[in-house]
Formats: C-alpha cells, structure tokens, sequence
C-alpha cells in the first residue's frame, strides 16, 4: 500500500478538486451542461458529497490497512495522478466536464472505502462479541468439567459405600472384643491380687467339699506351695493370653478403620488419574485388603502361647513332684536307721 505515504499530496488534490465543485456550483451554466450530459439536476451535489465524506477516509488513512482496500487504493492513486496534472486552470469551463468522469470515479472509489471500512468495523465488534461468547463458553465449559469429575467421584463413593461400611463394621466389632479381653485380664488380676494376699474360695456342698490353700492357716507343706505356684503359673499364662487377643484385636479394629477411611478418600485421591492407572490401583489395593495382608501371626501366637506354658507348668509340677518324692524316702530311711 505505497499510497498511503502520500497521504498529504493526495489530500492536498482532494481539496482542489473540492475548491472547483464549491465554484462550479453555483455557475448556472454549467450545471446545464451537466444535466445535459448527464441527465440528472442534483449530479454535481451528490459528487460533492462524496468528495466530503471521501474527506474524512483520507484525514484517517492510517486505519486502511486491510488487503480488501488495495483495489480501490490502485484506482484512487490511478486517478490521483490525472488529478494532478490538471491546472485548474480552464479557458472554456465546459473543458470542466472532461475532467468531471475521473473526479467522479476518485469520489465513488473512496466512497467503496469508507463502506469497507464500516464494513470491517463492524466484522470487529461481532469479533470482540463472538470473543465474549468464546469466553462464556470456555467457563461453561469449565464448569461442566467440574461437575462431571464431583459426580464421577459420587459414583465411586456408592461404589465403595458398602466396602466401607464392611470394614467399619469390623473396626467396631473388633473393639469390642478387644475390650471384653481387656475386662477378663483385669478381672484374672484382681483374682490373682485377692488370693495371693490371703483370700481364699471354699465351695461346701453334702457331697462335695472344695477349697483353696490358705496362706495363713494350716500347715505349709509342699503341696500349699505347688498349689501356689502352680497357679500363678496359670493365671499369668491367662493374662498374657488375654492381653494379647486385647492387642491383636486393637490391632485389626485399627487395621479395618484405616481400611474404610483409605476406601472413602480413594476416589478423590484417583480424581484426573488415567483409567489404566486407576485400574491398576484399584487392583493393587484388592490385593492388600482382601486376605493377602491379614497378620495371621496374630491368630496363632496366643494358641502357641498357652501351649508353651501349659508345657512349663507340666515340667514344673513333675520336678517338683520328684524333689517332694526324694525327700520322703530321705526321711523315711533316716528314721528306719
């Protein structure tokens, strides 16, 4: 568009040619020969109004940068030129006439322009709407992904809804039983508290009479103490039992809470994960939660436990047994000698 850089020369013929239509209006003869030539009474004025409005385009040629402008700009320079040549400078102003088709074009030209102009305009205002279309679109859009993950996520939490509540379930029921165990230790302890410091239990019936050692009657013989020691041994061995079901209990009640929770933060946690690595996680878990991770040491240490001191208790009881027996027949010899 080299012809925009002559803004100012081209400018300058526009308002020489507009000076000419100002004196040539109001010559009466001409305009005669132009409705002659022409046919038409008001041709000179609508010119006129274009070469004013034509004006305004080339004060303001700076916002012509559009491709679609360069037809109508090469026939705007095409005519600048001619203009230019002119002298304005008649000796019969019907020579006026001559020069009036090539005026007439420049004015309809630039008139094509200002259309344009309005044209693109306005292509720029439904730009800037569509734009704001685009945007509220784009936020939709947005919002809809929102709600589409929140409700992927509400459909994992059905799923696991019942799975969690298996598992709290068992957390509560296995409380307690941890807690039952718990009350059964602490009653074997005051039991072992009461007899230790002198109390005793004596069950009398006609037919049965039973009684335990008294440890501040009677005669302490061998027996009272095997009887002593032997239950101890056996009220320890209860209470260790019993405490550590308590713990394996607490143990497993905590295992199937954190369990539940694990289940009702999975969905949230595998929110914008790919449906392989979801895939993968889920059967990852399936594996850790159902049978594999279960800490089966804690269902056999307390049967392996009362075991182990029943068998002490035995070898204990029979050591004891023969001391008491090697004794007698110590004393029984000494006493024949």
């Amino acid at each position: 568009m080299g012809g925009i850089d002559n803004k100012n020369e081209l400018l300058n013929d526009h308002n020489k040619a507009i000076q000419v239509f100002n004196i040539f209006l109001d010559r009466e003869d001409i305009k005669k020969e132009i409705e002659k030539n022409f046919g038409s009474k008001d041709y000179l004025d609508r010119i006129s109004r274009y070469l004013e409005d034509s004006k305004k385009i080339l004060e303001n040629l700076d916002e012509l940068d559009d491709e679609s402008h360069l037809a109508a700009w090469a026939q705007v320079i095409s005519i600048k030129r001619e203009i230019t040549e002119w002298n304005f400078q008649w000796e019969d102003e019907k020579e006026f006439i001559g020069h009036l088709v090539p005026i007439t074009q420049l004015a309809y030209s630039l008139q094509s322009i200002l259309g344009n102009i309005n044209k693109i305009k306005k292509l720029k205002e439904y730009e800037e709407s569509a734009k704001g279309i685009i945007n509220d679109l784009n936020e939709q859009k947005k919002d809809l992904e929102a709600t589409i993950s929140q409700s992927k996520i509400l459909s994992d939490d059905l799923k696991n809804k019942k799975i969690n509540e298996i598992f709290e379930d068992d957390s509560e029921s296995f409380k307690k039983i941890a807690r039952r165990y718990e009350i059964s230790f602490y009653m074997v302890l005051a039991f072992l508290f009461l007899y230790f410091f002198g109390w005793y239990v004596e069950i009398d019936t006609s037919n049965f009479k039973f009684k335990f050692a008294e440890q501040f009657h009677g005669n302490h013989t061998p027996t009272f103490y095997i009887q002593k020691i032997s239950l101890l041994i056996l009220s320890t061995t209860l209470a260790a039992f019993l405490l550590k079901r308590s713990f394996m209990n607490r143990r497993l009640a905590d295992e199937a809470y954190r369990t539940a929770k694990e289940l009702d933060a999975l969905p949230r946690y595998m929110e914008g994960m790919p449906d392989e690595m979801k895939e993968k996680l889920r059967f990852d878990l399936a594996y850790k939660y159902f049978g594999n991770g279960i800490h089966h040491n804690s269902y056999t240490g307390g049967e392996n436990l009362i075991h182990e001191n029943i068998k002490a208790n035995t070898e204990f009881l029979k050591s004891v047994k023969d001391l008491s027996s090697s004794n007698v027949d110590k004393a029984k010899s000494e006493s024949d000698q």
